[in-house]
């Protein structure tokens, strides 16, 4: 299954076509939860797959790199 993991809130663009911002989106500026919950949400997936999105996900690239280390082969 594909999950979409929320990055954070945060962008480094000013698009003209998004103007969301975190109090816009009514969304914490990073996840909320620890990456062994995660574990814990997707435990009975043989193959998950992760996309990050967010308002511009490398912002939080250190829980990207923890999903990716926690995760990765």
């Amino acid at each position: 299954m594909i999950y979409f993991l929320f990055t954070t809130a945060q962008c480094n663009l000013t698009c003209m076509y998004c103007g969301g911002t975190p109090e816009d989106l009514c969304m914490p500026v990073k996840p909320t939860y620890h990456v062994s919950n995660l574990e814990t949400f997707i435990a009975e997936d043989p193959e998950p797959y992760f996309v990050f999105y967010g308002g511009e996900p490398l912002m939080n690239l250190a829980y990207c790199m923890s999903v990716m280390d926690h995760f990765g082969d």
